[in-house]
């Protein structure tokens, strides 16, 4: 095939989707059923103190910190060009924040009492030594959860039958509140002084959400997308007189942000988790980032991770994936390319037009082409002549039904033996048949 004829027919596919049966993508159903521990919950909801399988939760903090992808448990044929799995069931967890000051109050953990943080980070004290200041960003319980941080709540006894009624356990549940100290409210990790010290007051909100997820198999990455989310407003009243028909996701959700606070509140006993994870988060995305973004993107990273990291212990959700193929290729003519090589066939039919109305009005009317010009030499004799005569302005039934009358041959008229005649139509009587040229006339002529 020549390199014309390849631009000219050329080659094209079609993408085709189906949706397929099976369990291709298996997820934990933190929508339907409880990955969280309910043993008795109708009395010990203050147990309630973060999920199952606790170490999700530092497990997928440190993975988003370091820009790793969800583990997931999927299926995808080679051949496809991607595989999509809807409506997956997914908690996210979101900060509400608005702006503090070192004069708010926070949880002293170790002390097990409220203080302000302009006190905790000992900027009352007349040695302002670098050692002292605190390394930022960290988290501490809001004044609010005093009696309810995750160690208060591990260190309550189980209720059983005939301890009491359970409606004391109110105050052991609640908004999950907590303060965040930050330098200049980034992402930067070092000491730092009381001037540069940005303060915020939060609570983590829940929402009950369904994402699209899309494995491309050229780039061996795996996507999501936001279908749909609604808020979870927690009814603390019904969870504390009636937890055994409290929705499932609703306790998945309470569970997941005790979890949350529970591993990255600061404690002097343990590594600041919120620090390390931050400067390595901040290599990628810079020392200057938003604390909030910093902070969103691992809750995000967090829900998605609890849902796709299948637990043998846990539910599994199964979706109905979106399976899409490459048709084989085809070919067909591309109008583009051919177009131009049959309008340059039309230049020399339209130079010949031209040229032949210009002759044909230049000539009055009379085309001289060589066949024109060789049956206007040739003629009538004048026997054949004197019989068409008075014919010449007749219609073309009137002239027709004439020229059926007369009997014409094509010849030379009869001449001397050593002079050729003249081509003509003619009578049979005055006509030779026309012999072959030879050269020698030819040359005379």
């Amino acid at each position: 095939m020549g390199p014309a004829s390849q631009q000219i027919l050329t080659t094209f596919s079609t993408d085709l989707c189906t949706s397929m049966f099976g369990n291709v993508f298996t997820v934990n159903n933190v929508q339907n059923q409880t990955i969280v521990d309910t043993v008795d919950i109708s009395r010990n909801i203050h147990k309630l103190t973060e999920i199952e399988e606790d170490y999700l939760i530092p497990f997928a903090l440190k993975r988003a910190a370091y820009h790793l992808d969800p583990p997931y448990s999927f299926i995808c044929p080679a051949e496809a060009l991607n595989c999509s799995y809807n409506s997956v069931p997914i908690l996210y967890t979101v900060p509400e924040c608005t702006q503090g000051s070192l004069q708010t109050k926070v949880v002293d953990v170790a002390a097990k009492n409220v203080t302000t943080l302009y006190d905790l980070f000992s900027y009352n004290s007349t040695m302002q030594l670098a050692i002292l200041q605190p390394q930022l960003p960290r988290i501490y319980y809001a004044e609010s959860m005093l009696g309810r941080t995750a160690a208060e709540l591990d260190a309550l006894p189980r209720v059983t039958w005939g301890t009491g009624a359970n409606i004391t356990l109110s105050q052991y549940i609640g908004d999950q509140s907590f303060v965040v100290a930050t330098l200049r409210n980034t992402t930067e990790t070092n000491y730092a002084n009381a001037k540069d010290v940005v303060v915020l007051q939060c609570t983590l909100r829940s929402f009950s959400t369904e994402v699209t997820f899309t494995y491309d198999t050229a780039a061996q990455k795996m996507s999501w997308k936001e279908d749909r989310s609604l808020p979870l407003k927690f009814d603390y009243e019904s969870m504390v007189t009636d937890a055994n028909n409290v929705k499932p996701v609703y306790l998945n959700a309470y569970g997941l942000q005790i979890s949350v606070l529970k591993h990255l509140a600061y404690d002097k006993k343990r590594d600041n988790m919120l620090f390390d994870m931050a400067r390595t988060w901040s290599i990628k995305h810079g020392k200057d980032a938003s604390f909030l973004e910093y902070f969103q993107d691992i809750l995000t990273h967090l829900g998605v991770t609890i849902t796709t990291a299948a637990i043998t212990d846990f539910p599994n959700f199964y979706t109905r994936p979106t399976f899409c193929f490459r048709s084989p290729v085809m070919y067909h003519f591309e109008p583009s390319t051919y177009y131009g090589l049959v309008l340059s066939l039309l230049v020399p039919l339209l130079w010949w037009v031209v040229t032949w109305i210009t002759s044909l009005y230049k000539t009055n009317g009379i085309s001289r082409g060589n066949s024109q010009v060789a049956l206007l030499v040739t003629g009538l004799t004048p026997a054949v002549a004197e019989k068409l005569r008075g014919y010449s302005h007749a219609g073309q039934s009137a002239l027709f039904k004439r020229a059926r009358q007369v009997q014409a041959v094509f010849g030379e008229t009869k001449a001397g033996s050593d002079r050729r005649g003249h081509v003509a139509f003619g009578t049979k009587e005055e006509m030779n048949s026309i012999r072959p040229r030879r050269s020698s006339i030819d040359s005379r002529i």
